[in-house]
């Protein structure tokens, strides 16, 4: 996070991976190319102007944590690979909940698209934490990543 004055920027500092006997392996021999298609890089408000932050930069932060899953699954990242897929995170809403504001809550949209248009999906998620605001976003990110890596439309796709 960085502060300037009252607002806070709020930038990807750690990414949880997914345990890999949550999601398992993929069929072998398989590669995909893995795309940042979120072309705002303007600082959107997440959801006051008090809360900034970058969504290419988020959805950067994202493609590339991903990359480092399938690899440990089996499947080559290949740029030029006929099977590619592209990510935008369209949404980041943040939320201070709880009395003397104690529970923290992060809710992301996440859009995952195939090139060829055989797959697309909207992903929402959300982190909830006790602690911080950042381990609402990586645990909005965890979930996001188990439930895309196991979801059986995108196993069908990369067959």
């Amino acid at each position: 996070m960085t502060a300037t004055g009252c607002t806070h920027i709020w930038v990807p500092d750690k990414f949880w991976a997914v345990p890999l006997e949550d999601v398992g392996k993929y069929k072998q021999n398989l590669e995909i190319s893995l795309i940042n298609v979120q072309d705002d890089s303007e600082l959107q408000s997440i959801p006051d102007k008090y809360n900034k932050a970058n969504f290419h930069q988020w959805t950067d932060f994202l493609v590339e944590n991903l990359k480092k899953e399938f690899i440990k699954r089996g499947i080559g990242i290949n740029k030029n690979s006929k099977k590619s897929l592209n990510f935008k995170i369209s949404s980041i809403t943040l939320v201070i909940e709880g009395i003397f504001f104690t529970a923290y809550t992060c809710k992301m949209k996440i859009e995952v698209s195939s090139a060829d248009k055989r797959f697309s999906k909207e992903y929402k998620v959300v982190g909830k934490s006790v602690r911080s605001y950042y381990r609402t976003f990586r645990y909005a990110l965890l979930r996001f990543s188990k439930k895309f890596l196991s979801d059986p439309d995108l196993r069908e796709y990369l067959r």
